[in-house]
């Protein structure tokens, strides 16, 4: 793992630190700690949306698979209140970053034909192969 972090292609072309399949993982343990070890269930589903903003979307199915599961309804109220407060930190960060050229903080670019058509022509050089 260490030496695939340290790869300049890695670094290059992939978007998170963990592999895409690594969210799937996270999830799923998320939903096997509500009846293992309940506690660690809200930690994995942020390692997991930390790895693939997608298990955003999942949420409403994990509060349904919550509300009907066997465990007490205490650990219900607790999983419930800790997933509430993820979506609520998750949407005032969202909110707080929103519109930040309006702040000045990003300038916009122009489109330039002639940069484009150069880019454009420099990666078919790249996807040559010669087979030496």
């Amino acid at each position: 793992m260490v030496i695939l972090l340290q790869s300049n292609i890695f670094l290059t072309y992939d978007t998170s630190v963990a592999y895409t399949n690594f969210w799937i993982l996270f999830y799923l343990l998320s939903l096997f700690f509500v009846y293992k070890f309940w506690p660690l269930s809200p930690l994995s589903y942020l390692i997991s949306i930390s790895s693939k903003a997608l298990t955003i979307l999942f949420l409403p199915m994990s509060i349904y698979f919550i509300l009907c599961s066997n465990i007490s309804k205490n650990k219900k109220i607790i999983l419930l209140s800790t997933l509430t407060g993820i979506i609520l930190i998750g949407t005032i960060v969202s909110v707080s970053t929103i519109d930040p050229i309006s702040r000045g903080e990003i300038t916009s670019e122009e489109f330039d034909l002639k940069e484009f058509w150069m880019g454009f022509t420099s990666f078919s050089y790249q996807l040559r192969f010669d087979g030496l």
